[in-house]
């Protein structure tokens, strides 16, 4: 005889299930806080386990084998994804957050407080908190590099090598900096900073380089979409070259056939100094690539389609543009330095392509999606000339890895705080405001990060903590000493304290009104 069974949990059981998800998953970040922070340990089944203290990772990579702790489980990663979305940086600090708001709220409703109320009371104070936390910011810029170096090195997981790294390169490059991540073929980390911007797309050819390279000075440009295959059609373009005694650089859709081996056999014969690139990316991407570049180089860009073709290229007709210099290689086309910049319309139609009404600039504040930010952001920097390429290196693969999510967090970090200011590290931004707050949750939840650090360094507060709270002085957890953090250089990123709160407070308001959990109908 079956017994009946239902897939509805209610009341305290419910909510007993949610918070040991919660805990479950907090409890197996929190450890990575801090200069004192350790590691996890991924398995991955026959893949080689990984080894990081990256707190994004490590959330997803939580679940429980009973389904109304894994609902729990799944609202606390919902923390993570959030916070990572939201500034890339602080998903460890909104999971403790979270875990401590949660377990804060479940104490009281168990001593009768209702669940209505405690979602009141850390919804109204949480927005007071937030003003108080924006109010107290202090600025930066890419010009404070020793400030740069504070918090780079911290999002770095306090490895002041790392930190220096990205803070240089903010502060040589500007905020609109493109930071590409590439793997190391010789162990080493380090970066390179491109002169101009670089496309990741070569020669159609490598017999249009010597010795690997194809350098060409003061080139003429010609782009086109069309796919290039009789060597007639391009013949206009070579003798405008031939004509001003310059080289001339072809950036095109395709290029094939006799059109190809005739202007092969052309360059290599010195007749022409030529070389043929194919324009990067795909779909809209490689559109977004030709407009840049007919931007840059002050040219036009042949679509291909009836007289608007480059057989009908005419010199004074502003066909084809020129740069300074490009160096290019089966991988790459570097192009240095705008000749058509000297122009007085050329930098008002970069600056109203960047920062006008609806240019990149505006385009990328309204972008949904970190992927869309991303490629918005490489976009605005080749106009800026920004372009910084980071080798990670490690002894490893999993150190490698390793290494990399250390390094974005850094760079992300570094961006908010250019742009939204700092504030006073070590847990005690949110300790100190969570002081002038009348909601006891709330203060529990704030005080959470601060007591994990003092965790992760085996000590106990009552140790080192005593006196009235100072909003800068505090203990600075990688010397265990009590200090002025302000001086000490132990600062946070503002945006990223307040969108750990933020997302922390959202699911923990979540949680509080959540009765009932209705699991998915078991397979029979």
């Amino acid at each position: 005889m079956k017994h009946a069974t239902s897939n509805v949990i209610k009341g305290q059981r419910a909510r007993k299930a949610l918070l040991k998800g919660i805990n479950t998953v907090a409890d197996a970040v929190k450890g990575t806080l801090g200069p004192q922070a350790r590691t996890a340990v991924i398995a991955r089944g026959d893949l080689p386990p990984l080894v990081l203290n990256d707190g994004v990772s490590i959330v997803n990579a939580v679940y429980s084998d009973m389904p109304e702790v894994q609902v729990g489980i799944q609202l606390i990663q919902e923390v993570a994804k959030q916070a990572q979305k939201a500034s890339g940086d602080g998903t460890t600090t909104a999971t403790i957050i979270a875990q401590g708001l949660c377990n804060a709220a479940f104490d009281l409703i168990e001593q009768g407080l209702s669940p209505v109320e405690a979602f009141n009371q850390i919804d109204q104070m949480s927005k007071h908190t937030i003003s108080a936390i924006k109010a107290n910011t202090i600025p930066i810029s890419t010009k404070d590099l020793e400030s740069l170096k504070y918090v780079a090195s911290i999002a770095a997981n306090n490895d002041s090598e790392l930190g220096d790294m990205i803070a240089e390169i903010f502060y040589k490059k500007g905020d609109e900096c493109s930071i590409t991540l590439e793997p190391s073929f010789d162990g080493k980390t380090g970066y390179k900073i491109v002169d101009g911007f670089e496309m990741p797309s070569g020669l159609v050819s490598p017999m249009f380089a010597k010795n690997g390279e194809c350098v060409l000075e003061n080139p003429v440009i010609v782009i086109t979409k069309e796919t290039i295959s009789d060597f007639e059609d391009i013949t206009p373009a070579l003798q405008i070259a031939v004509e001003e005694s310059r080289p001339i650089l072809f950036v095109v859709e395709n290029i094939k056939g006799v059109a190809l081996s005739n202007l092969l056999v052309n360059s290599i014969k010195g007749i022409v100094n030529a070389a043929v690139v194919r324009v990067a990316g795909y779909g809209e991407y490689k559109d977004e690539w030709f407009e840049d570049l007919g931007l840059l180089a002050d040219c036009h860009v042949f679509s291909g389609i009836g007289t608007d073709s480059v057989s009908h290229i005419e010199k004074d007709a502003g066909h084809f543009g020129s740069v300074r210099r490009v160096t290019a290689t089966s991988n790459s086309t570097t192009i240095v330095g705008s000749s058509a910049a000297e122009h007085e319309a050329m930098p008002e139609r970069i600056a109203t392509k960047v920062y006008g009404p609806d240019g990149l600039v505006q385009q990328r504040e309204e972008a949904e999606h970190t992927f869309d930010k991303e490629k918005l952001s490489q976009r605005i920097a080749r106009f800026d000339g920004g372009i910084c390429s980071i080798q990670v290196g490690g002894m490893t693969d999993l150190e490698a890895t390793e290494r990399r999510e250390r390094i974005d967090d850094a760079i992300n970090a570094t961006k908010l705080a250019i742009k939204g200011g700092v504030c006073v590290g070590g847990g005690l931004t949110l300790r100190y405001h969570a002081t002038d707050t009348t909601s006891s949750i709330l203060a529990q939840g704030m005080d959470a990060p601060f007591y994990v650090l003092f965790e992760n360094a085996d000590m106990s507060p009552n140790d080192m903590w005593g006196g009235p709270l100072n909003p800068t002085v505090g203990i600075n957890f990688k010397t265990m000493q009590k200090q002025d953090l302000l001086k000490a250089g132990v600062l946070d990123p503002t945006d990223v304290v307040i969108n750990s709160l933020t997302v922390a407070v959202s699911i923990a308001k979540l949680i509080l009104l959540t009765d009932t959990i209705i699991l998915p109908k078991a397979e029979l």
